[in-house]
């Protein structure tokens, strides 16, 4: 028997105890099988934003003349928004930032 059921056996009795410990073993299976599928989950939202990324054009961001990049856009006026980040060059490779100004 386990470390717990030794702990617990003296308290609860042995039929007891083992009952508590084959849930609790239930329930750490049905949690570890949880934490799995979370994971995937994780992993396949970080490709699909990845993806997305890769496929977004950001041009519309920049402002070629004063080479400037917006970090918002407000899509009721057509405008960026939000302030300016002055281009690093070959730094800002492309980004999104989602803000509520």
């Amino acid at each position: 028997m386990s470390f717990l059921a030794g702990q617990l056996g003296g308290s609860l009795g042995r039929d007891r105890t083992k009952e508590l410990c084959e849930q609790f073993n239930e329930h750490l299976l049905a949690a570890r099988s949880n934490v799995d599928r979370l994971i995937n989950d994780l992993r396949v939202i970080a490709k699909d934003s990845g993806q997305q990324a890769n496929e977004m054009d950001f041009e519309f961001l920049l402002n070629k003349q004063r080479k400037l990049v917006s970090v918002g856009f407000d899509v009721e006026t057509n405008r960026c928004t939000c302030g300016l980040l002055r281009s690093a060059g070959h730094r800002i490779t492309h980004g999104c930032v989602l803000c509520h100004c």
